[in-house]
């Protein structure tokens, strides 16, 4: 889905976070990804991202999978789809320095 909007964006990840369902998306005009969103946050600077664990596709950073921070600017397209995730036992070691606010989180 081509976003129209930031409140659209918003509105996909929040649904995703709490249905805990799986979300598709390309970042930085990327190939595509598909992730788990997990806490949509601001960071002291203001700028919004959201937690996810990536199963699979492409990172500049190489690691196709794993723990990652989105920057919701960044996202491109995304896609709400009704694959449902389970929380990771791994989940407790994110990084959450950054979580200056927490604006829904699977906490």
């Amino acid at each position: 889905m081509i976003l129209n909007s930031k409140e659209e964006l918003l509105q996909i990840i929040k649904a995703g976070i709490l249905g805990r369902r799986l979300l598709e998306l390309t970042y930085e005009g990327d190939q595509l990804r598909r992730v788990e969103p997990y806490v949509l946050y601001e960071d002291s600077g203001g700028e919004l991202f959201v937690a996810v664990f990536q199963l699979w596709g492409h990172s500049r950073s190489g690691e196709t999978s794993g723990w990652k921070a989105l920057k919701l600017p960044r996202i491109t397209t995304i896609r709400l789809l009704e694959e449902t995730f389970t929380l990771r036992g791994d989940f407790n070691a994110v990084d959450r320095s950054n979580y200056h606010r927490v604006i829904l989180g699977v906490l």
